[in-house]
This record gives structure tokens, C-alpha cells and sequence, in this order.
């Protein structure tokens, strides 16, 4: 009678776990349909909304040569007059002007690294923002002169920087 009953309550824990795995898979696959299914790719481009932002709806400049998008959800711009950050209705900018530690407003590249930081590369330096405050480095030879055009975070957090004249 003992093992009647233990052999009982195995097959009924073994038919439990089954009907929580199934109903578990169920719920994944409806939590993810809709990322599954998002876009038709037979339809036209037509078909989808397509919304531009000018300057008449605040973009300080057209020419962007540089682009971010943080895990905070603000898409950053990098432009002639600094800084640009998008939150989806309203344009901020950040430049030499309004942000002490950036030593001047041409932004080449923008990155934000794993901690948040926001790294720009500027035409005359580098600059990290952070908290708020904007921090200036020295890049290359001793002189804040040199352009950072590209920036880029390795695997253990170094983030590494390319200069107009080659230099790190």
C-alpha cells in the first residue's frame, strides 16, 4: 500500500510538472507574439507611420554626424552646436556654453557606456558626462586639440577612443 500511494503522488507530480511547463510555454509565447509579429514584412513602407523632426519643431541644425541612444530612452544627437538630447517631444541642448567641462560644441561621436556615462567626442577633445557634471580629457599627445571621431567600450568596460591623428 506504501508504494502504491508514493508511486501515485509521483505520477500525479510528474503530470503537474508537465501542465506547468505547457502552460508555462503558453504564456512565454503570447508575452513575446507581439515582438514576434510587430512588422509585416510584405507590407510597403507606405503602410507605416513615418515622422520626421526639422528645425521648425525645435532640432537646433539638420546636420547630425553623430547618434546615441541611452538606456534611459533618450535618443542623443551629436551636432555642430552641441549636444542635442531627444526624449521624444522636446529638444535639450548641451553645449560650451551651458555645460561647464565641455570644452567646445562640435560633438563627432557620442557613446554611453555601461554605467551610463555619456562619452563625446568633440572636434578639440573628449568629454564624459555624468550626473549631470561634464568632464574634459586630455587625448593624445598632451593636447585637448586632437578630434575624437570614433568611440567605442571593449568587453571589460575600457572605452577607447579615435583621434583625427591617430593617437589614443
Amino acid at each position: 500500500m506504501k508504494t502504491l500511494l508514493g508511486s501515485f503522488a509521483c505520477r500525479r507530480r510528474a503530470r503537474v510538472d508537465a501542465v506547468s511547463r505547457f502552460a508555462l510555454c503558453i504564456v512565454f509565447l503570447f508575452a513575446n507574439a507581439g515582438r514576434s509579429f510587430a512588422l509585416d514584412p510584405s507590407a510597403p513602407i507606405k503602410d507605416y507611420l513615418l515622422k520626421t523632426w526639422t528645425t521648425g519643431e525645435g532640432l537646433p541644425q539638420t546636420r547630425v554626424m553623430a547618434l546615441c541612444s541611452s538606456k534611459m530612452g533618450y535618443l542623443w544627437l551629436g551636432t555642430d552646436v552641441g549636444i542635442v538630447r531627444f526624449d521624444g517631444l522636446l529638444f535639450t541642448v548641451f553645449n560650451s556654453e551651458n555645460t561647464p567641462g565641455l570644452r567646445n560644441s562640435m560633438v563627432l561621436a557620442l557613446l554611453e557606456d555601461r554605467e551610463g556615462r555619456l562619452w563625446v567626442g568633440l572636434n578639440r577633445g573628449l568629454a564624459a558626462i555624468a550626473g549631470g557634471k561634464a568632464t574634459s580629457f586630455v587625448i593624445g599627445k598632451g593636447t585637448v586639440w586632437d578630434s575624437v571621431t570614433r568611440l567605442r567600450e571593449d568587453r571589460d568596460g575600457i572605452i577607447w577612443a579615435g583621434t583625427s591623428s591617430g593617437d589614443l
